[in-house]
């Protein structure tokens, strides 16, 4: 796990001139797949991360030469291995990820060089918002109902009227026929009695209200990912769209719902809270997150909302940090849970500091406090 790779680095120290480093052998598979490729596969750092400190030297089991001529059915035992595990196993890869939820994705035929897009195509935006994160993608049908998904914008921290400001500078010079947003961005503040939906209008950007079933969306991804008689999928992704790109392959199949997403990992999908955790229902009362499991409704968010949720899902256990406030009140959540901070906007609770003020909300009202 991510987590205990960075505790040894905290730990990898000493005063003899002897070189500092850490050494990892893996197979391309299991829930540490995403942040292992980010690393060494993808390069793909963050601030404080220097590229230089990370080497992948890929070995395949046909350089194990002293394997080879002791042991040269060995091949022939990963040749017989289900096609996505000898994808991983025999030939290395870092495409196919255990359990991956859309297994049938495959660069050499769903991503494709940036190419013209006839002006009479029918143009549509998808939008997620939060303060923690705006994905926004931009696609294009043809006649023939083909789709193409040409360009993406991803950014956190970002409040609504300044989202709003750059999804329509990245739209400058398309015909946009819509944008489409979960329904959960029409649910009115309790403060302001409006909506986010209403703030995107108000900014320039008017919203488009489309289904959050789940499952149904899952599946009707993978229908498009399927090629036609003509090899052709339904769905293209222009090379450009990284982060499309990276999601399609690392997002997991839930185990216990397979028609659904797994919640890990988290870059893709959402963080845990501890399933002892209180939230605000809409109808006045509280609840444990572990007595919803399974079930749908609405809650109050943190900035005073009415929202939907919907198949809470409890994920087992997970290595979780207790962050204790000033006025003696605990929450108990995973190390990457996003947590807002009136300075620093949301950020991972691992990273926390006694100079970071928290956000809670206290009735209808949001407070800060600071850890004690």
């Amino acid at each position: 796990m991510e987590s205990v790779f960075n505790v040894l680095k905290a730990c990898l120290r000493g005063a003899n001139n002897r070189p500092k480093r850490i050494y990892l052998t893996c197979n391309p598979d299991g829930v540490g797949f995403a942040w292992v490729k980010r690393l060494f596969v993808s390069r793909d750092y963050t601030d404080g991360e220097n590229p230089d400190d990370y080497l992948f030297i890929q070995s395949l089991v046909t350089d194990n030469q002293v394997l080879m001529e002791a042991n040269p059915d060995y091949v022939a035992q990963l040749d017989s291995l289900p096609e996505d595990m000898r994808k991983r196993w025999r030939y290395g890869s870092w495409d196919v990820a255990e359990g991956q939820m859309f297994d049938d994705f495959d660069r050499r035929v769903h991503v494709i060089q940036p190419c013209p897009l006839d002006s009479s195509w029918r143009r549509y935006i998808s939008i997620d918002y939060g303060l923690d994160r705006l994905a926004a993608y931009w696609y294009a049908i043809d006649r023939e109902g083909y789709v193409y998904c040409y360009k993406e914008y991803c950014e956190s921290n970002l409040i609504i009227s300044k989202a709003a400001e750059k999804i329509n500078e990245w739209s400058a010079g398309d015909d946009i026929y819509a944008v489409l947003a979960p329904p959960d961005l029409w649910s009115r503040s309790q403060e302001t009695g409006k909506s986010k939906a209403e703030l995107f209008y108000e900014a320039g950007l008017e919203l488009t209200k489309a289904s959050n079933d789940r499952e149904a969306g899952w599946l009707a991804i993978k229908e498009m990912l399927r090629p036609d008689e003509h090899g052709i999928p339904k769905l293209r992704i222009f090379n450009t769209c990284k982060e499309l790109i990276k999601c399609m392959i690392e997002i997991l199949r839930d185990p216990k719902r397979p028609n659904d997403c797994s919640l890990d990992p988290h870059e893709i999908t959402h963080a845990c809270l501890a399933g002892n955790t209180l939230v605000n229902m809409a109808d006045g009362t509280q609840a444990r997150i572990e007595d919803l499991e399974g079930t749908s409704g609405k809650l109050i968010s943190l900035l005073g909302e009415e929202q939907d949720y919907q198949a809470c899902v409890c994920m087992g256990e997970k290595e979780t940090i207790i962050l204790t406030f000033d006025d003696g009140t605990e929450l108990e959540c995973t190390p990457d849970h996003l947590v807002l901070t009136s300075n620093r906007g949301w950020i991972p609770a691992g990273i926390l500091t006694e100079e970071d003020d928290i956000c809670q909300a206290e009735g209808n009202q949001v407070k800060t406090q600071r850890q004690s």
